[in-house]
């Protein structure tokens, strides 16, 4: 049975720069610099309703005019959007040579026009562009460090300010529903400026997306804010920790009783739906793959192939990498067969070839970089993959997602999938929905 729970057929990559940076409508991005950087790592914000570009050419830049340039920008900006409500400033690295004080122009901004104002620098020379598994250069990441730009404009929470809980890198608050404090917030689902200043009176922040791992630490270095991990997770049991931890850290009681029933009957169903047959997982879309086969082995589900995008193949985040190490151990044959999703259905690209000898380079087992050399030609075109879509054994094909919304690579929009047990429960409605079609048809 061929599973894709979270795919997108059609969806396009996106660049890391962008929409992603809207965490509040009104938000606007002024890019200052020179074409070449606009064309590149700036390009998706000319789709960008909320954006501007400030190109400054080498002969305004010679003569020192960029400040003066930007803040008639931005004096335009405010002008014909009188909707913004604050400016994020970014900038490439260009300006790490011509001595600005970009951060006392952010504070200029904001006394000349009442506007909270940041920046941050795109700049490919000063961030971590190591290959493997520490390279910040994937799309999701926060390699430019944006996300701590945009929090550095929340300021000191107010004496006797009530505090809540955000949970960082989630649309979704309802999993929080039953714990009644007197506010959740999630950066997905932001709704206005005040919203986001609130961040620094929280009790606790929920790091749901290891995307947002920076941020956590930065609001735990400036207001003390304690967080908790927990990613988005197909696991019952280990949702369980995760509000065991919330309520030892929050000190009340959260009743999910409700929801952790209707994830188990939803299990119980898709277990029955299947009736042993054997599954096969397009996991591109998914934030933890490896960690949601795991999942499905331990709840007894038969996984024959899987799918996962090509980032997290040579890239296995903090929060899959015990996961991953899990199937190697008691599953290698399974990683052996994992394959990486391509445009061209008949290409057959395993995952250990890609960690291997992935478009960056050499890769021993663990990830690292083992320089670089031309591909060993073992990427063969048709073979197995391809035989195995014409497979009349292949079961039911379920395209489709938990939210349209989602990309290929999760990176400029906020995370659309459900956090807590609602994830297992829609997981397993899409196995379930599957398993109810006849042999071969498609949902």
């Amino acid at each position: 049975m061929r599973v894709a729970p979270f795919a997108v057929e059609d969806a396009e990559m996106k660049p890391v720069m962008g929409s992603g940076l809207h965490l509040v409508p009104g938000i606007h991005i002024l890019f200052a610099g020179p074409i070449e950087c606009a064309r590149h790592s700036f390009a998706s914000l000319a789709e960008d309703d909320e954006a501007s570009y400030l190109i400054v050419n080498d002969v305004q830049t010679a003569m020192g005019l960029t400040e003066d340039l930007v803040m008639d920008a931005v004096a335009e900006i405010v002008k014909t959007r009188p909707q913004t409500c604050a400016i994020v400033l970014a900038t490439a690295c260009q300006t790490m040579f011509l001595g600005i004080d970009l951060d006392q122009l952010c504070k200029q901004i904001t006394q000349r026009f009442a506007l909270p104002s940041c920046h941050f620098e795109a700049n490919r020379m000063s961030a971590d562009n190591t290959p493997g598994p520490t390279r910040k250069d994937v799309p999701g990441s926060d390699r430019y460090h944006t996300k701590r730009a945009l929090l550095s404009m929340v300021g000191q929470p107010e004496p006797g300010a009530v505090g809540g809980v955000v949970m960082l890198g989630c649309g979704d608050t309802s999993a929080l529903s039953g714990a009644q404090l007197p506010w959740v917030r999630a950066t997905g689902a932001l709704r206005s400026l005040d919203e986001l200043f609130g961040f620094g009176a929280a009790q606790v922040n929920v790091l749901c997306s290891v995307n947002w791992v920076e941020a956590a630490t930065y609001l735990q270095e400036r207001f003390g804010t304690p967080y908790i991990t927990a990613p988005y997770s197909y696991s019952i049991a280990e949702i369980d920790g995760y509000y065991h931890q919330l309520e030892q850290a929050l000190g009340c009681t959260i009743d999910v009783s409700e929801q952790r029933a209707g994830a188990q009957e939803a299990l119980e169903r898709a277990l029955n739906a299947v009736a042993g047959e054997p599954l096969d997982l397009d996991l591109a879309q998914m934030a933890r793959p490896w960690s949601c086969v795991r999942a499905l082995l331990n709840y007894d589900f038969e996984v024959r192939n899987v799918w996962v995008d090509f980032v997290r193949a040579v890239h296995v985040e903090a929060d899959d990498a015990q996961a991953f190490e899990w199937l190697e151990r008691e599953h290698p044959d399974l990683i052996d067969r994992a394959c990486v999703k391509t445009r061209d259905a008949s290409e057959r690209i395993t995952v250990r070839e890609e960690r291997h000898e992935g478009p960056m380079g050499r890769y021993d087992k663990e990830g690292r970089p083992q320089g670089f050399g031309k591909k060993s030609g073992k990427r063969g075109r048709g073979s197995r993959k391809e035989e195995f879509l014409k497979d009349d054994e292949c079961g039911f094909i379920v395209p489709g997602a938990l939210s349209a919304q989602r990309t290929v690579v999760q990176t400029t929009t906020p995370e659309q999938e459900q956090w807590g047990y609602e994830s297992v429960t829609v997981l397993m409605q899409r196995i379930t929905e599957a398993a109810s079609l006849s042999e071969g048809g498609q949902l």
